[in-house]
């Protein structure tokens, strides 16, 4: 580090990852820039991103001033500086002062649920069974789907969903420190990070409920989806529901059916397919908020603190039971016994100009 070779060596590491990317996912171009007064850009990515390498730990204002010059043409998006770290393989797309805009909403995965405690709740290993099975029927292009998990947390569904394709995994939420790459998953703390008509399928679980604006969330979803794309989102049901669970959890609301779907058309998405799930679970929320309203309260906490291994016959006992709860709630479709579930998932995709 430090040398000329280094620098070298860094920047064309970087142009590769870069032509990887275009080639797996983007499909854009991967360009340099030059101002006839001889600033130079080393990497235009399509007409939205523009990044200058430097294999130094610390980027001062006189390493910006190309950056600077492209940015007063006003002819892209977002602009800002690689640097190199110790860790060669890790790298982090830093705002430079040529950013000329902010970029979509961000959305975070809400993490109190979540503990330094290794087992999953059957709930969460449930409703990733289910997700993933919906997105299996409906894969594309011979195993070469692309997704996005936005607000995607620890990454679990992530991984889980590297498993069904052969192209890298977007794995969005503003709670990671930086944009980095994990295996198959491709780490962003912004969509604005996901190249716009570049993902199949975006899956939403559950996070909808967290942001002030859920059809501009939905929106800036839809920006990245191929014109064919779909998008799997899950989201809690029935306003009435509401408990101290939901005060802890951050959630700004619960969904109805039809409160779901106007999101979902104001979003820019046309329905396929909407349902309520997890029947049993809705029953024990409704138990529990009638004994609240009798004065019979209980802490809040999250799935984090479930005391069994996801091999444990409890777990898998009430994992395999959620599991037919789902098919069944989803057999019964709109029927008044199907909305009694706990959830809503719906199946979306983005509507043709």
């Amino acid at each position: 580090p430090g040398t000329p070779e280094f620098g070298a060596a860094f920047e064309t590491w970087l142009l590769h990852e870069l032509i990887a990317f275009r080639d797996y996912v983007s499909g854009e171009t991967v360009a340099h820039w030059r101002s006839s007064s001889g600033f130079e850009v080393d990497f235009i990515l399509g007409d939205h991103t523009a990044i200058e390498v430097k294999a130094k730990e610390t980027v001062s204002d006189r390493d910006l001033r190309s950056l600077g010059a492209l940015a007063e043409e006003k002819k892209l998006k977002r602009s800002g500086p690689v640097n190199s770290r110790r860790d060669f393989r890790r790298y982090t797309l830093r705002a430079g002062r040529g950013t000329a805009s902010s970029g979509p909403t961000s959305p975070r995965m809400d993490l109190r649920e979540r503990t330094e405690n290794p087992n999953r709740h059957p709930w969460e290993l449930s409703r990733a069974d289910m997700a993933l099975r919906l997105l299996a029927l409906r894969a594309k292009h011979g195993g070469h789907t692309s997704y996005a998990d936005v607000g995607a947390g620890d990454r679990y569904f992530a991984r889980r969903l590297a498993a069904l394709t052969d192209a890298p995994v977007f794995a969005v939420d503003a709670n990671y420190p930086e944009a980095t790459v994990d295996g198959p998953v491709v780490v962003c703390t912004d969509l604005a990070q996901v190249p716009a008509g570049s993902v199949d399928c975006a899956v939403l679980m559950d996070v909808l409920e967290h942001v002030d604006d859920d059809v501009g969330l939905v929106r800036d979803v839809n920006r990245i989806l191929t014109p064919d794309g779909e998008l799997l989102i899950t989201v809690p049901a029935h306003q009435w529901l509401w408990s101290e669970h939901d005060v802890f959890l951050g959630h700004r609301r619960r969904y109805d059916g039809r409160r779901l779907r106007d999101v979902l058309r104001h979003g820019g998405l046309d329905v396929l397919e909407c349902f309520h799930f997890y029947a049993l679970l809705g029953v024990a929320r409704a138990a529990g908020v009638a004994l609240a309203r009798l004065g019979v309260r209980r802490s809040a906490h999250g799935v984090g603190r479930w005391p069994l291994a996801s091999t444990h016959p409890a777990t898998r006992t009430l994992r395999a039971t959620l599991n037919a709860d789902f098919r069944i709630s989803r057999r019964l479709g709109t029927t008044p016994l199907g909305a009694c579930g706990l959830s809503i998932c719906a199946i979306c995709r983005r509507r043709s100009a």
